[in-house]
């Protein structure tokens, strides 16, 4: 899918991650192209928080790590903490399988909301609502190649 080479968020060389899953969903609705999508691949860090709202739907909420791409001035790679909310079945799938550490691949949209805190304050949260998610294999294999090859992909090859 369109994702394969151009929506990838997160680490480049665990696209390959990403292409193995082709169950995401369609980038496509009726009448257009879908613009708040995003799809992170990285690893939970945390135990997922499970609850269940007043009128019965199972949501979780859990973190990923996704390491940038980029090495900062440092040469080091920098780590992003992103929150990410998951509905339903994907919530179901993720409390009975998914653990500390595991990778993820997940494609949803970015939400923005906010909430009176216990201290009278009020706070601003952007997370991710998950609208797909599925644990990645660690050592994924790459077709016709050996366990724990990856993708490369040239930056200056994507459209951005």
């Amino acid at each position: 899918g369109w994702y394969e080479r151009y929506a990838v968020v997160g680490d480049h060389k665990h696209l390959q991650d990403v292409q193995m899953l082709g169950r995401f969903p369609a980038w496509t609705e009726k009448g257009g192209k879908r613009m708040n999508w995003i799809i992170i691949t990285g690893n939970l860090c945390g135990e997922i928080e499970s609850r269940t709202t007043k009128s019965g739907l199972h949501n979780c909420t859990f973190r990923v790590a996704v390491q940038r791409q980029f090495k900062n001035a440092d040469g080091e790679r920098e780590t992003d903490f992103l929150t990410c909310v998951a509905w339903r079945q994907s919530a179901d799938y993720l409390c009975k399988y998914a653990h500390k550490g595991d990778r993820v691949a997940v494609a949803g949209r970015l939400q923005t909301r906010s909430y009176d805190a216990q201290d009278g304050s009020k706070r601003n949260v952007c997370e991710i609502v998950a609208e797909s998610v599925e644990l990645t294999p660690k050592g994924a294999k790459k077709p016709g190649g050996g366990e724990g090859e990856f993708t490369e992909v040239d930056d200056s090859d994507l459209p951005l």
